[in-house]
């Protein structure tokens, strides 16, 4: 789009030109006028790229919901962020990566980490459609 901005401009103007002014040359006015389309152009055209990607933590965040969502918590254990680690998505079981997660689902409510002789355990928020505070053995492998 930008590699090709001064090309649209200069054939917009053109057209403009013709137009608005008939003549063969294009007055100041007019290639104000287009750099200002132009320049909105760009901005619109930004815009919409960048609000088709989300960041990372963002889109991890995602998932993990998603995983949170597919299990079967029967374990009556706590989850913890070690159950997440060792059972959890393969792309969340980096501990920083995990816990840049687990922060974004917390700012945002869906689960609280809670902090008990130095293990970290997990309440899931009960919109989750899954007990608040449990794991299970079963069906907790990694996506």
């Amino acid at each position: 789009i930008v590699s090709k901005h001064a090309e649209h401009v200069a054939g917009i103007s053109g057209v403009f030109n013709v137009f608005e002014n008939s003549c063969d040359q294009v007055n100041e006015e007019t290639m104000e006028e287009v750099v200002r389309l132009a320049q909105w152009h760009l901005n619109e055209a930004q815009r919409i790229i960048s609000a088709g990607s989300l960041r990372p933590e963002i889109r991890d965040a995602i998932g993990l919901l998603e995983w949170f969502r597919k299990q079967k918590f029967d374990d009556p254990a706590p989850l913890t962020t070690r159950d997440i680690s060792q059972f959890g998505p393969n792309y969340i079981r980096n501990k920083e990566r995990r816990d840049s997660v687990l922060k974004v689902l917390a700012e945002h409510h869906w689960l609280r980490v809670e902090t008990r002789r130095e293990m970290k355990f997990i309440k899931l928020n009960s919109q989750l459609n899954n007990p608040a505070s449990s794991r299970s053995s079963k069906g907790m492998e990694g996506t």
